[in-house]
C-alpha cells in the first residue's frame, strides 16, 4: 500500500481514513475520494477514469488518490471490500456495503440495472459525490 502519504504504517485504517480526509481538508479540497486496488485488476483504471469523469462533470473540486492494496493483512486493516473500491470521504460508495463481512484482495462485482459489473455504474459514483 502506498503509505507516503499516509504516514506511520502503524495507524489503524479509519485513523488513515480521517487522517488522509483532514489533509485533503487542509489543502483546500472539498471531497476526497479514494480508490482502492490490487495490483492488477483488471478494472482499476476504467473505475479511475469513471470517478474522473463523474468529477469533472458534476464540477466538484476533488482529491482523487489510489491506494494499492498489497497484502491479505492491508485488506483487513483497511476494510478492503475487493478491487476496485471506491470511498467518498471514508465511505464505500456502495450502499449498505458496511453490513459486509468478507474483505480480501479478490474482484469486487458491484449489482448494475444490466446485471453485475466490476466496475461501478456512473449513477453509484454520482450518487455518492452529490
Amino acid at each position: 500500500m502506498a503509505m507516503s502519504t499516509y504516514g506511520d504504517t502503524d495507524w489503524e485504517a479509519e485513523d488513515l481514513v480521517q487522517s488522509t480526509y483532514e489533509s485533503a481538508f487542509r489543502r483546500g479540497k472539498l471531497m476526497y475520494i479514494e480508490i482502492l486496488y490490487f495490483d492488477g485488476c483488471p478494472n482499476y483504471r476504467e473505475t479511475l477514469e469513471r470517478v474522473r469523469n463523474v468529477v469533472r462533470r458534476l464540477d466538484v473540486e476533488a482529491d482523487i488518490e489510489t491506494t494499492e492494496v498489497e497484502t491479505d493483512e492491508e485488506a483487513r486493516d483497511l476494510g478492503f471490500r475487493g478491487s476496485p473500491s471506491v470511498r467518498v470521504e471514508g465511505t464505500d460508495i456502495e450502499p449498505d456495503v458496511e453490513g459486509r463481512t468478507t474483505v480480501g484482495r479478490g474482484c469486487r462485482v458491484y449489482s448494475t440495472a444490466r446485471g453485475t459489473s466490476g466496475v461501478p455504474p456512473v449513477e453509484m459514483i454520482e450518487e455518492a459525490i452529490t
